[in-house]
């Protein structure tokens, strides 16, 4: 990274707590990946274990029981603060979640991560409704992945209006997904539709953690009102709202 290094970065989507998803395989890996993190200046991250119907279904208290374990294993390293999480796969589990009042949020704030596959655009309303309709507010996790939303760019100005967040991978906008990719994550970062940038991380050499260089680049090449609002404004407003 060239420059000072930016400090107090908050990554509000990965997958570093181990034993629970397809994140970090264990403890080490976790350290390695959350030491990382603070050395590209994140200073706050939230473990958003994946919770999708077939696929990864930790129960919440084993998620818990392995959050805990890692925060007394590395208590008083250098490593970011840690908040709880789920990525939360919009289907019939996630529905029941919400009809039992039973969803992780993020940090138990009123935010909570959504994300979706294949979903039509009706599903993607749909789910929206459903936790709106509970008082929370969606965080679309990389909404730049979903067919629904390039076969219908409207879809993104209709949940900008409904106060949905909008947030995008750092892979996408580094231009690891590929040009075509590129160009609309940098066109909807210009047209500030999105709210949150997070790495999604996953492991040490595969999906490693880069918002330090992300970071990097947004600052250089977007708006500083932009940049700023992106990168800390809107993350602490997440974390001011748990406090």
């Amino acid at each position: 990274m060239s420059g000072m290094q930016i400090q107090g970065l908050t990554d509000m989507h990965c997958h570093l707590l181990p034993y629970v998803d397809d994140g970090a395989e264990n403890l080490k890996e976790s350290h390695a990946l959350l030491t990382s993190q603070w050395e590209q200046g994140v200073e706050t991250v939230f473990l958003t274990v994946h919770l999708r119907r077939k696929m990864f279904e930790t129960p919440q208290a084993e998620v818990e029981k392995q959050f805990h374990r890692l925060k007394e294993e590395f208590a008083g390293e250098e490593i970011p603060e840690l908040f709880l999480g789920r990525e939360n796969h919009c289907d019939r589990l996630f529905l029941s979640c919400l009809e039992e009042n039973q969803v992780q949020t993020l940090g138990g704030s009123p935010y909570v991560l959504i994300e979706f596959h294949d979903h039509s655009s009706d599903d993607i309303r749909f789910f929206v409704r459903e936790v709106k309709k509970r008082g929370m507010i969606p965080v679309i996790a990389h909404f730049e992945r979903y067919p629904a939303i390039h076969a219908h760019p409207e879809l993104v100005d209709e949940l900008v209006d409904q106060g949905v967040w909008l947030q995008m991978n750092t892979e996408g906008i580094l231009g690891e997904e590929g040009r075509k990719m590129k160009k609309f994550c940098w066109t909807m970062l210009k047209e500030e539709k999105v709210k949150l940038v997070a790495s999604d991380a996953h492991h040490m050499g595969f999906r490693e953690p880069n918002l330090g260089k992300c970071a990097d680049l947004l600052q250089k090449k977007l708006p500083g009102e932009l940049s700023r609002e992106i990168l800390f404004r809107n993350p602490e407003h997440i974390i001011n709202s748990i406090r």
